[in-house]
């Protein structure tokens, strides 16, 4: 590796770490910061993006299932559980006709 690619790959792992939010991901937790992408296998990388549509077909199922529980029309312990630990403005805005 050349000391300028050695130099362009110390930057672009800079930038990546100043775009994290100033109290980091997950409270507590360090990260290690990668200047190139994890590399992924052809089969992977096909297999990964086959389970894109079910992942979105459940979350869409989870998602009508926890607002139903809000409504009162499903039973109300989903809610409950999925709301606990949650400020009350993020459980407002996720509540909200946008999401």
């Amino acid at each position: 590796m050349t000391a300028t690619a050695i130099s362009s790959s110390h930057e672009r792992a800079q930038a990546i770490r100043a775009a994290l939010p100033p109290g980091g991901l997950f409270h507590g937790h360090e990260w290690r910061t990668s200047p190139a992408p994890f590399p992924l296998g052809e089969k992977l990388a096909k297999e990964i993006e086959t389970l894109g549509r079910v992942l979105l077909q459940f979350y869409r199922a989870v998602n009508l299932l926890y607002r139903k529980s809000a409504e009162g029309k499903q039973p109300e312990w989903i809610a409950r559980w999925l709301d606990l630990g949650k400020p009350a403005e993020l459980i407002a805005l996720q509540r909200s006709q946008a999401f």
